[in-house]
């Protein structure tokens, strides 16, 4: 597989979903990924060995089936799936090699790629999904600020969700709400990821659509939270959580 083939690739599947503007902040954000993809393939995800929950979860906005490698991660892309400021993601979709300060080069594949945004104005997240403790790790640390470093010096905007970002009981509240949502079919023009019925085919009671359109502002403002704050400044992650 080429270099370019990887996110090339990638540029096709959201542009199927919802068409790339040649001149928007999301198609620069597909070149920038794009100079530093490497030829390594995805290591699996879902596996029928390791400590950790895995697998596939119900997501809309997914495209792809949306994998996941710990319970955190599922309950991250349910709040993906629900922000109306996410038009689409994918889960562990590329491989990059990205620069090492004083030189060399590490493999960084991030959990997510998330488009945000409309269609000509919006732009893209590499999105990092950890939990808490680890940052407390030195090997960690230095990690994710290098990675933090290595993708500000390309250009490319980088998130890390904490999972003391979640809030327990919200996130009970949203897989609940989750699970009586009406099944997607096929992924079509005409289907609209933001409605209860994404098929348009029910209306559902004034308290579920009060529901919903509660979680959806929940879940827009924890990401822009998220996306405000530097992630390489471990020590302000650490006081924050």
């Amino acid at each position: 597989m080429s270099k370019k083939s990887v996110p090339a690739d990638l540029a096709a599947k959201f542009d199927a979903r919802h068409p790339i503007h040649p001149d928007s902040p999301f198609a620069q954000f597909m070149s920038g990924l794009q100079a530093v993809s490497s030829e390594r393939p995805v290591r699996p995800v879902v596996t029928p060995f390791g400590r950790r929950a895995r697998g596939h979860c119900s997501a809309r906005k997914s495209i792809d089936k949306a994998r996941y490698e710990s319970l955190l991660e599922q309950n991250v892309w349910r709040v993906l799936d629900t922000a109306s400021s996410v038009r689409s993601f994918m889960t562990h979709p590329v491989v990059l090699r990205l620069n090492k300060g004083g030189g060399g080069a590490f493999h960084y594949t991030p959990d997510a790629v998330v488009r945000v945004g409309d269609v000509v104005h919006g732009d893209g997240v590499v999105l990092e999904v950890k939990a808490r403790f680890f940052l407390t790790q030195n090997v960690t640390r230095q990690r994710t600020q290098n990675i933090a470093r290595a993708l500000k010096d390309a250009g490319l905007q980088y998130a890390l969700l904490l999972d003391t970002d979640l809030n327990d009981d919200f996130i009970e509240t949203l897989s609940a709400l989750l699970h009586q949502r009406p099944a997607m079919g096929r992924w079509g023009p005409d289907k609209d990821p933001d409605a209860w019925d994404v098929r348009g085919r029910t209306i559902p009671v004034e308290q579920t659509a009060a529901a919903w359109t509660a979680a959806k502002a929940e879940c827009d403002a924890l990401l822009q939270r998220v996306m405000r704050r530097d992630p390489g400044d471990v020590d302000e992650l650490l006081q924050l959580a």
